[in-house]
């Protein structure tokens, strides 16, 4: 049982002067009474571990309450008042499953009578004129599928999720739908910008596993607007460098390497640094007579 009436006021009048560990022990001796629906054992050991006495002044308590509140009987310690009230609950279960038990009587009787009177209106025989042999009628299942109560119920079908076609009709590769979901497609291309430099840009961002979104775009098209160029002249020196962004701080115009900070020089490796610091001494070089000729001119 999970759940019993539990009256406050004749609760209180008759446990006024109890301790607080025999009050305790009697609402856990009533709780283990109306869940087990059966008497308290007789043996005091097994008592203190259903009500979970583990001091000695709660193990007291719990014999003083037995001793006060239970009968003690040969199959156990019982209440008279929580048996009456398990036998009013019982009482009126009882009635309950028997009142619904007669409502599904009475649908499951009507349900097999229609099916059957409409089973002899489609087969249009009276009992004068039926057939000595009796023959299978398609309508009798009828009967016996509305009658019987061990029909599994209709299963309901799970929803598949439907992978979109490619153009010509195909399932594409796994590979080519994630490049074809929205999150992963790159802007579009602005207008003034040469298309073999919008092509080697977008290689060079996704070398560089930093694919290009339209946030991304529209920053690089502020900095040229910062720097005072248009944003193809902006994504040719990007192309040029093998840059993936362009900020207007950084050195575009000159032959040495960006500034420090979160430019591309971070994203160099260094091949790329080294072939870069050997193109500027090259370019700073001059051959050994050239120095002596100005020397001789001074």
């Amino acid at each position: 049982m999970n759940y019993y009436p539990f009256h406050i006021g004749d609760y209180v009048s008759a446990t006024r002067h109890l301790s607080w560990d025999e009050d305790a022990a009697y609402r856990r001796l009533l709780d283990v009474y109306y869940t087990t629906e059966k008497p308290i054992p007789l043996e005091d050991r097994q008592v203190f571990r259903l009500v979970m006495a583990q001091t000695a002044s709660q193990r007291e308590a719990v014999v003083t309450v037995l001793q006060e509140f239970f009968e003690e009987t040969p199959d156990g310690w019982v209440n008279k008042r929580a048996d009456e009230v398990l036998a009013g609950l019982q009482e009126k279960q009882e009635k309950q499953r028997n009142n619904v038990n007669k409502r599904w009587e009475k649908h499951r009787e009507q349900k097999c009578s229609e099916s059957r009177n409409k089973s002899k209106s489609n087969s249009g025989n009276t009992e004068s004129d039926a057939p000595v042999i009796p023959r299978y009628e398609e309508t009798d299942t009828v009967v016996s599928e509305n009658c019987t109560d061990l029909i599994p119920p209709i299963p309901i079908p799970i929803p598949i999720p439907i992978t979109p076609l490619s153009p010509n009709g195909d399932i594409p590769p796994r590979g080519e739908r994630a490049r074809a979901s929205p999150r992963s497609a790159a802007p579009p291309k602005p207008p003034d910008v040469p298309d073999q430099v919008w092509t080697d840009f977008l290689a060079i961002r996704k070398a560089r596993r930093a694919p290009l979104t339209p946030t991304a775009l529209d920053g690089i098209e502020r900095e040229a607007v910062k720097a005072g160029i248009p944003i193809a002249e902006a994504l040719t020196v990007c192309v040029f460098r093998g840059w993936q962004s362009f900020r207007a701080d950084w050195d575009w115009k000159a032959g040495s390497q960006p500034r420090a900070g979160p430019g591309p020089g971070s994203n160099q490796n260094r091949q790329q640094a080294l072939e870069q610091r050997n193109a500027t001494v090259i370019s700073n070089w001059k051959p050994p007579e050239e120095s002596k000729g100005e020397q001789n001119d001074e």
